[in-house]
């Protein structure tokens, strides 16, 4: 194992170096000064001169060449600084992790919808293959992988909160508050889930150890949790941990049209007012939680599959 992550860490920081040399170029390529944009939010007459603008902008480094303020930000971040805001005038850092918790909270809730109802599901559909039943859930499945997360999360709007009034439209606070954004997120990709348990299930049900396992008078029920799901669940475990990342990321979205607090939140008005410190730190630190999922789910398949074995 030791081997295995000695080749696994050269990798993520370049993957993640990746990322911030993209974001920072795309960033720095949009149109719109946020000097400008900081002067008309503090200044009530449009008289400032162009020598004042420039002392902004040199106080903010923003007058360097863009391969020098790359490398600026590059230096804070490998000495735990991401910057400060230039319209907060706060540590970068400090503003993710006030609002960290509710992207992960959603993220959570959300994975977890999506486990339980796509797991159960495929393995319900495999259980039933060929039926009504397994056409009735691929079909549903299919729906649920290709719809926008934005158009369900109005749909479910307009039907739960609008039309029966069971849950409120948006904001966050209680339970009630979470679960229409957390089931918008999760059933997406609780479809995917239920396509690939299905497949991989199919593949273990008829498989020799399924036959002695119900040989032994082990009830259906504990045949496929106990032995068809542990093996075919690798590539689930595997979907799972990568969706989590997908989710950090397609929060922002549900996080807009729920009007949620969040990293989603914070990243758009970062890009709206030209905030680049914000901006990048966001990004740098969502891509972070994206490998670091990864890294985990490379190493729980040892734990899930003794014949999964890393050199070292």
């Amino acid at each position: 194992m030791r081997q295995f992550l000695i080749r696994r860490v050269p990798v993520t920081l370049l993957v993640l170096l990746g990322v911030t040399l993209g974001a920072f170029i795309m960033l720095h390529l949009a149109p719109g000064d946020p000097v400008l944009l900081l002067v008309g939010e503090n200044t009530q007459s449009g008289t400032d001169s162009a020598e004042a603008i420039q002392q902004i902008r040199a106080r903010l480094g923003l007058d360097e060449p863009l391969p020098i303020q790359y490398l600026r930000f590059i230096g804070g971040v490998l000495h735990g600084d991401l910057g400060q805001s230039i319209f907060q005038r706060r540590p970068v850092l400090n503003i993710i992790i006030d609002q960290f918790p509710h992207t992960a909270q959603l993220a959570l809730a959300a994975i977890l919808i999506a486990a339980v109802v796509g797991m159960t599901a495929g393995i319900l559909a495999a259980r039933a293959y060929n039926s009504w039943f397994d056409s009735l859930t691929m079909a549903a499945a299919l729906f649920g992988v290709s719809m926008p997360g934005f158009w369900l999360g109005l749909m479910l709007i307009l039907l739960f909160a609008v039309g029966l009034g069971w849950l409120p439209t948006s904001g966050q606070g209680t339970l009630w508050h979470l679960i229409l954004p957390a089931t918008t997120l999760g059933l997406g990709h609780g479809a995917i889930l239920a396509r690939l348990t299905r497949s991989s299930m199919l593949e273990v049900l008829h498989q020799e150890y399924m036959t002695t396992a119900r040989g032994k008078g082990l009830r259906e029920s504990a045949v496929l949790l106990r032995h068809g799901l542990r093996n075919a669940a690798i590539p689930v475990i595997t979907i799972i941990g990568l969706q989590f990342g997908h989710m950090l990321a397609g929060a922002f979205v549900i996080e807009i049209v729920f009007a949620r607090q969040g990293l989603g939140n914070i990243l758009v008005t970062a890009i709206l007012n030209r905030d680049f410190p914000v901006a990048q730190g966001t990004i740098l630190f969502t891509a972070f939680f994206y490998v670091l999922t990864n890294l985990l789910v490379d190493l729980a398949y040892s734990i899930l599959d003794p014949r999964v074995r890393y050199g070292g």
